[in-house]
């Protein structure tokens, strides 16, 4: 008789247990999509918001280039995980919020993922951190009716290859 309750005891905590890590995984993956998904919203809000209230974004770039990157700054001032680009439509930098930025944005991910699903978050190498992930957004910047370039952020509070972001730990 001890032998049946064991194995039935047994038997009642394994399934407990396997129950337990599935819910978790169920959640940790939910809660991952819920990150990717709101981050993904408050980039595409955030670029959305600064070409609505500056129409004039390529005119001021044009007017002070090697100043532009201070006017970026001041943008993401409240936000200084962010990074803010203002790109040619090659990919080529033409002033960043930050002051190591590089010479030129691979654009095909950002390409390929809007051409597969505009309303999918997108997920690339960040070029300021080579190795690590982050979600980024861009928006076209016209100028008299015609695209001259783009506006490009990048969200590194959402790296992927780090730390758990804190959403997620206080799951946990």
């Amino acid at each position: 008789m001890k032998s049946l309750r064991f194995r039935v005891l047994a038997l009642v905590a394994g399934f407990s247990l396997v129950t337990a890590l599935l819910l978790a995984a169920i959640m940790f993956s939910s809660v991952r999509g819920y990150y990717a998904d709101m981050t993904h919203a408050k980039a595409n809000d955030f670029v959305d918001r600064v070409l609505e209230m500056h129409p004039e974004l390529w005119a001021a770039y044009r007017a002070n280039p090697q100043g532009f990157g201070g006017r970026l700054r001041e943008f993401i001032l409240y936000a200084p995980n962010t990074g803010l680009y203002l790109l040619d439509n090659e990919g080529r930098v033409l002033a960043s919020a930050s002051d190591d930025s590089p010479q030129r944005i691979d654009m095909r991910p950002l390409m390929q993922s809007l051409a597969a699903d505009p309303e999918a978050p997108i997920v690339t190498e960040d070029p300021e951190r080579p190795g690590r992930t982050s979600f980024v957004s861009a928006r076209p910047v016209q100028h008299q009716g015609v695209q001259v370039g783009w506006l490009y952020v990048i969200s590194r509070t959402a790296d992927l290859t780090g730390q758990t972001p804190e959403l997620l730990k206080s799951y946990a």
